[in-house]
């Protein structure tokens, strides 16, 4: 991962150092404190929250599609009653959302419980 960094200078005339990688992720850090702040894009993605369609959720989750629509079925022996529940987008579109499936990775990472069945 390619991770930069830059000086800026805040409103409340701190410096800031501005590490941004490549998959478009800031985090602002004060250089007296090196405290993370909240940046402006992650305080605009708790207002709009952003969807990620079936191709993207199979790379994030490194699941295949057949995988992923059995861990959502109920009457399937992969059924996960944890896995993030899809939305319809149209008549034919579903996505997810995206603050889902990453606090599913986490819960998934944190417990171990990739591979396992709640039944």
């Amino acid at each position: 991962m390619v991770v930069s960094w830059n000086s800026v200078l805040s409103p409340g005339n701190f410096l800031l150092g501005v590490k941004s990688s490549e998959c478009g992720q800031r985090f602002f850090y004060r250089w007296d404190s090196l405290q993370p702040e909240v940046s402006t894009m992650q305080q605009a993605s708790a207002v709009h929250p952003s969807v990620i369609r079936l191709k993207q959720l199979s790379v994030r989750v490194g699941l295949s599609r057949s995988t992923i629509y059995d861990r959502i079925n109920p009457r399937s022996s992969r059924y996960d009653a944890t896995f993030p529940k899809p939305f319809k987008l149209g008549s034919f579109a579903v996505g997810w959302l995206e603050e889902d499936v990453n606090a599913w990775l986490h819960r998934c990472a944190s417990s171990s419980c990739v591979g396992a069945n709640p039944n």
